[in-house]
């Protein structure tokens, strides 16, 4: 198990006024309310935003319940509004309520019918946000170990669904491939198994040419190659099932509570 020391949250909710503050369950709104204030802040209060962001973004290595809100925050560091203040307060918040939260690496089933192979969950959320570039996330088991989360704006504005699953798809293969490749230089052979929930990104990879989507030629469909040469493989996972969901977007309370646990999240105790 690995943890941030609680004082390192109490020290930060100190410093921002909010130690005695009501805490919430979930990190973030299920929805970004559009019509707050986009009145920039002010010196102190950016920096107050900045350091927040940091510290969130430092922890969310082991905190896979905060990697999205973390990383969307940081994208409004170079001119953060009133709006986005009150959403990293509402972070602190949450953060407040879960300063004993501890994230279990192993114990996981992921895989355990195939307990040598690198298992790599891959989603997206097709354009989120204001801007409407879609995230891709992930997360990367092996021998029931959770090794690495990630989630990322992704770099271009996806025309679809299937093309922002698609993208998530690769990342998740590259990611995959880098855990693979390592455990080959040490001996140890462990083909990748991929998975996704979505229908058409799957469909896309395991078909010839590009079709309709001549825009992906050269950047996602060297997945179709990697497929055919045996590199790895690709399977359906249900929606609710896909953990990598967790690092897309924000849920209402009780699914968050099962994410949080399917991921390996849960309370200290001594």
């Amino acid at each position: 198990m690995v943890r941030l020391s609680p004082q390192y949250w109490l020290e930060l909710l100190t410093e921002m006024g909010m130690k005695d503050c009501r805490s919430v369950r979930t990190p973030a709104e299920l929805k970004v309310d559009s019509a707050g204030s986009t009145e920039l802040l002010g010196r102190d209060e950016h920096a107050a935003f900045r350091r927040v962001v940091g510290k969130a973004m430092y922890a969310s290595a082991v905190r896979p319940d905060i990697m999205y809100v973390s990383k969307e925050l940081a994208r409004c560091l170079a001119a953060p509004t009133s709006r986005d203040w009150v959403r990293a307060k509402r972070l602190l918040r949450y953060l407040a309520g879960t300063t004993d939260f501890v994230l279990t690496l192993t114990g996981h089933t992921v895989g355990s019918e195939e307990p040598q192979a690198v298992q790599v969950f891959a989603d997206a959320n097709w354009a989120a946000g204001e801007s409407r570039r879609s995230t891709s996330g992930g997360c990367a088991f092996y021998r029931g170990v959770l090794l690495s989360t990630w989630s990322r704006t992704q770099p271009t504005i996806t025309l679809s669904t299937a093309e922002s699953e698609l993208l998530a798809l690769g990342t998740a293969a590259q990611e995959g491939q880098l855990v693979a490749h390592i455990l080959a230089e040490l001996g140890q052979s462990a083909p990748l198994r991929l998975h996704t929930d979505s229908t058409s990104a799957r469909a896309a990879v395991n078909r010839r040419g590009v079709g309709r989507m001549k825009h992906l030629a050269v950047k996602q469909l060297w997945l179709q190659e990697g497929l055919r040469a045996g590199e790895f493989t690709i399977q359906k996972v249900p929606s609710l099932e896909n953990l990598a969901d967790f690092m897309t977007k924000t849920f209402t309370a009780a699914r968050h509570e099962v994410l949080c646990q399917a991921i390996g999240l849960r309370v200290w105790t001594d």
